[in-house]
């Protein structure tokens, strides 16, 4: 599942230095300039939080593209908020990227990346106290 996530951070984060050439044949996503800076950011995220067993920090970037994509497809004019474009291919790459996230980090036991004490968390059991009028 890392593996997975490790792999859409790279795609996000290159989407935003693609998004820097106005090439139509590199250029898929028509996206701004502020737009590019935070795919870089969000995918650079994504690996630290990987790197790192934050699963909040995860689940809150899911969240977030989940809901730019959701807003883009719902909301008419060109942007999201005033800063991310709205297109058919942005709003649905914002989607499945947040579906994807979403899904491997609630999909991770606990999501934290620590496993919980074996022995249900009673390693330090004390022997019963003895009656001595027996």
């Amino acid at each position: 599942m890392k593996m997975v996530l490790n792999i859409v951070g790279i795609i996000v984060a290159l989407a935003g230095v693609i998004g820097f050439f106005n090439n139509p044949i590199i250029g898929i996503l028509e996206t701004s300039t502020i737009q590019n800076i935070v795919y870089i950011i969000l995918g650079l995220l994504i690996l630290m939080s990987v790197m790192k067993g934050q699963a909040m920090l995860t689940k809150i970037i899911g969240i977030v593209f989940a809901i730019l994509g959701i807003l883009g497809f719902v909301l008419s004019g060109n942007t999201v908020l005033g800063i991310v474009e709205s297109t058919t291919n942005v709003n649905s790459f914002n989607l499945i990227v947040g579906i994807i996230v979403l899904l491997i980090a609630f999909m991770n036991k606990g999501g934290s990346g620590h496993s919980a004490p074996q022995g249900g968390g009673m390693d330090n059991q004390q022997a019963p106290p003895q009656n001595p009028q027996m």
